[in-house]
């Protein structure tokens, strides 16, 4: 995929690889987010990724810490991505999204 694919599936598509619990909604309220249980995204506007997608190139080992809508940027356009994050549900639902939009990771 080129870049211009990738940015044009994410802004279609706005995936969802965030999850608000009970406790994280609660957490929330103090700093002022009104936010409901259930699915969410908490990934940069389209300029911001646009951004990233005009620096990246097919050589480079990158590394993030988080994953969202960068993690699909980073993973299909460097060569070799690392994404730090503790939350399995996210780092799944990323790869179910590679999958689903045709992305195979070089092995």
């Amino acid at each position: 995929m080129d870049k211009s694919e990738v940015l044009v599936r994410l802004a279609q598509d706005k995936p969802l690889f965030h999850y608000m619990d009970g406790a994280a909604v609660h957490r929330a309220a103090p700093a002022g987010y009104t936010l409901g249980v259930g699915e969410v995204s908490f990934g940069v506007g389209p300029k911001v990724l646009r951004w990233i997608a005009d620096r990246l190139t097919g050589d480079m080992i990158t590394l993030e810490t988080g994953a969202g809508l960068t993690t699909v940027l980073f993973a299909t356009l460097a060569r070799h991505h690392y994404c730090c994050t503790g939350s399995r549900l996210e780092t799944d639902k990323i790869r179910d999204y590679l999958e689903r939009i045709g992305f195979h990771p070089r092995r």
